[in-house]
């Protein structure tokens, strides 16, 4: 029951269809709309609070289980693909939010320098 629940969550019907999501993917979302706006032309305040917030309060920052087969002493940072993963950044979601951090506004010095340097 639970099962059929969550799949009804990822439905969108339509009169002649119904589609489904393959998952719910917040940060990915948020950093690629954040990049096509940016990129569209669109003023550079639209979309800027949520690509902050998404990269304030869905950054990795402690080492997970991936330090035994990456030893490397750098700090720890980057973002995952979905929810309630706090294990396993993704290189390809961490990327997407560096690049739309990139260019949004901030009044936060070591972020802009950080994101710029990043990416």
């Amino acid at each position: 029951m639970r099962a059929e629940r969550e799949l009804r969550k990822l439905e969108h019907e339509t009169e002649q269809s119904v589609r489904i999501e393959p998952c719910l993917s917040p940060v990915w979302d948020t950093a690629i709309v954040s990049v096509c706006l940016q990129e569209s032309g669109v003023p550079e305040i639209t979309g800027v609070e949520a690509i902050h917030r998404v990269a304030d309060d869905q950054e990795i920052r402690f080492r997970g289980d991936w330090q035994y087969k990456n030893a490397a002493k750098v700090e720890p940072s980057g973002w995952v693909f979905e929810f309630e993963n706090q294990w396993n950044p993704d290189v390809d979601d961490t990327a997407m939010v560096l690049l739309a951090l990139r260019k949004a506004p901030t009044d936060n010095a070591k972020s802009a320098t950080s994101a710029s340097s990043a990416a």
